[in-house]
């Protein structure tokens, strides 16, 4: 069976980083000048770990996603629509 593809359009954001998970916690770090810094873990590398996420909020189906990249996109397409629908009019 082909399926046809269908367009789809994301109009909000979905942050999800070392400065937190969203774009309101992403402001409030900035305006605070916070970074979240790991230095003597990977000396003499700097990293910025990922801050904690609950991924069991974000994906609809338990077990059903298992590599950590997927559960990235599904956290920030989760919160690019909470994003969207709070801005519409």
């Amino acid at each position: 069976m082909v399926e046809t593809p269908r367009e789809t359009w994301i109009t909000g954001i979905g942050i999800v980083s070392c400065l937190g998970e969203g774009p309101d916690a992403h402001w409030q770090a900035l305006d605070a000048g916070k970074a979240n810094v790991e230095s003597a873990a990977f000396a003499p590398y700097i990293i910025h770990p990922l801050t904690p996420v609950n991924f069991d909020t974000q994906i609809p189906k338990k077990g059903a996603i298992s590599r950590r990249t997927a559960e990235f996109s599904a956290a920030c397409r989760r919160r690019a629509s909470t994003s969207a629908s709070s801005t519409r009019g």
